[in-house]
């Protein structure tokens, strides 16, 4: 990957970490926008056994390219 920010792992840590500043009903209205693309990132990678599971769960995925 060439840019940090292409990798999704980092812009869900960005997105997840801006939820959780907002308002409740602000919160919800993102979230609608960020959880279809947080499952089509699962769906698109496979768990990683070896992670940590103390990590968030996009960083316990296998991400091929």
């Amino acid at each position: 990957m060439d840019c940090p920010w292409c990798d999704p792992r980092q812009a869900l840590d960005l997105l997840h970490s801006i939820m959780q500043l907002l308002p409740s009903d602000a919160r919800r209205q993102m979230a609608a926008i960020v959880e279809p693309l947080s499952e089509r990132y699962e769906r698109q990678t496979l768990p990683d056994p070896s992670a940590p599971a103390d990590l968030p769960w996009w960083h316990r995925r296998i991400l091929e390219r």
